[in-house]
């Protein structure tokens, strides 16, 4: 194998860490860890994939500095630029999947796609090689959040997103490796004051060809205009599964 340069994946991409020209964060800690591993066994320079925490980079870097090879890692590494927790509505940092967005043109963004091993979606299902058509799904969506919240919305006023279509095309397997995300807005509906209708393309390319193509339609609403009616309907829900005539089937 030529380890000249490898592709540093995390250990849920374990079918695809084990191909030549890619390394688990473990192997590379393992072989790091060793004082008597041979110098031929470390790549010269590692390419940042998929699935590699924030902890473990730190790790693996701190490692790499006590071998006195701290060379294999650049210090502009995507995985510190998280586009931000409230900004694309989650709680915790491991499950953001995207870096912050930046404006090419008017309507058009870039970001990158950042993969955390333990973000929620992968702690249960990795199989294959590839990266999850479900995953890729939740990036749009955090994608188009991101960019609502930090071009189109004002920062000062809460808004809450509901999605009305989503259309995706799964053209090419998606591997853990360096992937862009492309956003483009294609309508901005503000007629009425207290909400936006919005459609958008996002493209997801990896090695030069998009991999995937999702289009969302989702509407931007002031939380404050919401709220009480999101209660209303819940309720209705509620009362309205009470007093139907289906009974509820036991789960044994």
């Amino acid at each position: 194998m030529d380890n000249s340069a490898l592709v540093l994946v995390g250990d849920r991409f374990e079918s695809f860490g084990a191909l030549d020209g890619a390394i688990t964060v473990s192997t590379l800690a393992r072989i790091l860890e060793n004082s008597n591993a041979g110098s031929e066994r470390l790549p010269t320079q590692l390419v940042l994939g998929q699935g590699v925490s924030e902890s473990w980079l730190l790790h693996l870097r701190q490692l790499a500095e006590e071998r006195g090879i701290p060379q294999l890692f650049r210090p502009d590494i995507p995985i510190f630029k998280h586009a931000g927790r409230r900004v694309c509505h989650k709680a915790l940092r491991r499950n953001v999947l995207v870096t912050g967005p930046d404006k090419i043109d008017d309507d058009l963004f870039v970001m990158e796609l950042i993969i955390d091993d333990e973000n929620e979606i992968m702690t249960d299902h990795v199989t294959g090689h590839h990266i999850q058509g479900m995953l890729l799904i939740e990036a749009s969506r955090q994608a188009f959040i991101a960019v609502t919240e930090k071009y189109v919305v004002s920062g000062t006023q809460e808004f809450y997103y509901v999605l009305s279509n989503i259309d995706s095309q799964f053209l090419h397997f998606a591997f853990p490796v360096a992937t862009k995300l492309l956003l483009r807005i294609n309508k901005i509906d503000a007629t009425r004051e207290d909400r936006l209708k919005i459609s958008t393309d996002i493209d997801f390319h990896q090695n030069g060809k998009i991999v995937c193509k999702i289009s969302i339609n989702y509407i931007a609403i002031l939380a404050e205009n919401i709220a009480a009616k999101e209660r209303r309907l819940a309720v209705e829900a509620l009362q309205s599964g009470c007093t139907s005539e289906h009974k509820q089937v036991a789960l044994v």
